[in-house]
């Protein structure tokens, strides 16, 4: 039979790795233990099949049957032990060349290290046991979730690695690099539900690591792109995820707007959505976006303007668009854009009466159309203090030279010229 073994072992094994038969993996397991046993053909096989002790390694790790893995530990034990310099030389870790021996250069990469063993981790760590503790466990999560056939234990692995990083805070940022790829890939070939699992996690990472996830930014709005379609379910996390990568890069997000802007565009215009909650959830959003928005606020404008001029609206989303462009408005240059916002909101405070508490918005759209002034509280109505701020005659008689702020909109009147809304309706309102 010994002949023969060279002939056999190769559809054996093949037999082995079968994963849409689990008697044909059994049999195939039984059949190499009676090969061994009965002709004695031991070590070599390691030799010779580089991956059959992590096939034997794997019936262990996987199989749910205790009769296959009783057998698989009896196939080990029979095979013999292995010395780990040999085994290492058999998968090409090792360059072995006449008498002397040279350990090939191992770089940082991932996979290199994910495949190093807990005692070599230790020998090669140069931190404390504060470190090597969260790497093993770092390391043994990743090989759960790149393993598909252990797929009903990848939420629970995805979880412990969310832990481990809130609890380590920036000192996880070094163990990225083991991370973001096999989660990336995963995230590629997931279901939908677990897809947006994935989603919800890696939010919670990036609030985490902030800058760090830079190196990863564009597989991840790769991802955004692929994923985020009107009619997907995911929509309101994709949002969130995009939030958070807003507050991690603050200025450097500018160069990965472009990227996204047809997506945000489309959601203005298909969100079909219950009350328009993810065109509420994406206001809230590009709140964040500040100064990156500042070459696309010809783009935005319209759509956002179109959302408290329209009758079919919801309240809540024509509440919400005034109040994105309020808050754009400190920081970025509404100048050419008055006019456009200006006139759809008079138009709809009569037919909307629920808008008027909002008509301070008016005053500073007021403002707006005297930026020539040299009066630099016009463009920081927000922060000044809250203070008693008295005006002369001569102040109301002049818009532009009044410092206007929320708490004097709300003491009185409003200092807005008469003609933008009409007599009749700045005498109803209480505006002059």
């Amino acid at each position: 039979m010994r002949k023969w073994l060279h002939q056999l072992m190769p559809i054996v094994l093949d037999m082995m790795q079968d994963s849409s038969s689990l008697p044909k993996r059994e049999v195939a397991l039984w059949t190499l233990g009676q090969m061994i046993d009965s002709t004695g053909y031991v070590i070599e096989p390691y030799e010779k099949y580089p991956n059959l002790l992590e096939l034997l390694l794997n019936f262990l790790k996987t199989e749910q049957s205790a009769t296959i893995r009783r057998e698989a530990i009896r196939v080990l034990g029979l095979l013999g032990a292995l010395d780990p310099f040999k085994y290492k030389v058999n998968l090409g870790l090792i360059d072995q060349s006449g008498e002397s021996s040279g350990v090939m250069s191992i770089g940082n990469t991932a996979n290199e290290s994910q495949e190093m063993s807990a005692s070599e981790m230790l020998v090669n760590m140069s931190g404390t046991l504060d470190d090597f503790y969260p790497q093993i466990a770092i390391v043994t999560l990743m090989k759960i979730i790149r393993e598909p056939l252990l797929h009903q234990h990848h939420s629970m692995a995805v979880h412990a690695i969310t832990f481990l990083f809130k609890s380590m805070g920036v000192s996880a940022v070094p163990y990225l690099q083991q991370v973001m790829p096999s989660f990336i890939n995963v995230m590629k070939t997931a279901d939908g539900t677990f897809r947006e699992f994935l989603f919800q996690q890696l939010c919670q990472i990036i609030s985490i690591v902030k800058l760090h996830i830079r190196n990863y930014l564009d597989d991840i709005f790769g991802l955004v792109k692929e994923f985020w379609t009107p009619q997907s379910q995911m929509q309101s996390t994709i949002i969130l995820l995009i939030e958070q990568v807003v507050i991690a890069l603050g200025a450097e997000f500018k160069i990965y707007l472009p990227q996204l802007i047809h997506n945000i565009l489309k959601v203005f215009i298909h969100d079909t959505s219950k009350e328009r909650v993810i065109t509420v959830k994406l206001l809230v959003a590009l709140q964040k976006f500040g100064n990156n928005l500042d070459d696309y606020l010809h783009l935005l404008i319209p759509p956002i303007v179109k959302l408290f001029d329209s009758s079919d609206i919801p309240l809540s989303v024509q509440k919400c668009a005034l109040e994105t462009i309020d808050y754009l408005s400190e920081t970025l240059d509404f100048s050419e854009f008055v006019s456009r916002i200006l006139q759809p909101l008079v138009r709809n405070l009569d037919t909307v009466p629920d808008l008027r508490p909002l008509v301070p918005f008016l005053c500073m759209y007021e403002a707006l159309l005297h930026r020539d002034t040299d009066d630099p509280l016009m463009y920081a109505r927000r922060k000044i203090p809250d203070a008693d701020i008295s005006a002369t005659s001569s102040d109301v008689r002049n818009p532009s030279k009044l410092p206007i702020n929320v708490f004097n909109l709300q003491r009185g009147p409003l200092p807005l010229k008469s003609t933008l809304l009409g007599e009749k309706k700045a005498m109803e309102w209480g505006i002059y």
